[in-house]
């Protein structure tokens, strides 16, 4: 397995601009504490090193706080402000019925691919059903075996809750076609929401800096430059939720293309069939 191979130009795109802006964030945050603390400013600092130095450590730097950004995207932003406005209907007044719609028909995809897998799930997988050699009038007596509901059937709803239809539809697809629907939205949503993010802090850090280097003197001509940041995060945000919805939209349609008349009736009643097309 080559680690690197994940490690695309969208994924590098996506957490280097937005590490970028952190690390100005970071530069106004050191500051901010070397004043208060009488430490060396930013600029004394700086101007002891060596550019090339300098440099190696910004973008290190920036990767680093890029990759802090997209857990923090991940663990909390993306579902506030991107899944969660989108799904729920009350939050989108004027497209309610077509996002409802379209999370509904979603959802109904992954649990049909979900439910197909399951069924195919059953002890016989483990070669200690006794159905497989038409005894007990084909009903399996192994306590485990609860008929076609699978290895246990008390384990259906955690199967249902933690597998992912993407990855199960790599029997069909190879990887790179669902990472080219990834990579056409889902990256760009990320990147949008990361750079929003940042910009709030830089925004708010920006501010305090200013408080303590001027006492708050003449803060007019800061009104415009804040504004203009404001309008960015909210076109981010507006245009992720954008991305969010045609992200899904486009894997409603590579499931949709999962269900081909060939994978259908193939024979072991499994999406499929076991094949992967490599076209």
């Amino acid at each position: 397995m080559n680690l690197f191979t994940t490690f695309t130009f969208g994924r590098l795109i996506k957490t280097f601009i937005p590490g970028v802006i952190w690390a100005v964030v970071a530069v106004f945050v050191y500051d901010i504490y070397a004043i208060i603390f009488g430490y060396a400013r930013v600029y004394e600092f700086f101007s002891e090193q060596g550019a090339a130095l300098l440099i190696f450590y910004g973008i290190v730097f920036a990767i680093a706080l890029g990759l802090f950004s997209n857990t923090l995207v991940f663990a909390i932003v993306l579902n506030r402000f991107v899944r969660d406005p989108v799904r729920q209907p009350a939050k989108n007044a004027k497209k309610a019925p077509e996002y409802e719609k379209l999370e509904r028909l979603r959802e109904q995809l992954h649990e049909v691919v979900k439910r197909k897998y399951w069924e195919k799930m059953s002890c016989s997988q483990l070669q200690d059903c006794s159905r497989l050699d038409g005894k007990d009038g084909g009903n399996c007596t192994n306590p485990n075996c609860e008929g076609r509901d699978g290895i246990n059937g008390d384990l259906r709803e955690a199967f249902f809750m933690a597998t992912d239809p993407e990855y199960l539809m790599l029997d069909r697809f190879d990887a790179s076609k669902i990472m080219f629907v990834q990579e056409q939205y889902w990256y760009y949503m990320e990147l949008h929401i990361n750079v929003a993010l940042s910009i709030v802090f830089l925004l708010f850090f920006h501010f305090v800096w200013f408080i303590v280097t001027s006492g708050g003197a003449d803060a007019l001509p800061l009104l415009f430059p804040y504004g203009l940041g404001v309008g960015i995060v909210i076109f981010f945000v507006s245009m992720a939720r954008k991305n969010y919805v045609r992200h899904t939209g486009k894997m409603i349609s590579l499931m949709c293309s999962y269900f081909s008349e060939g994978s259908l009736n193939s024979k072991n009643g499994v999406p499929g069939g076991g094949q992967t097309t490599s076209n």
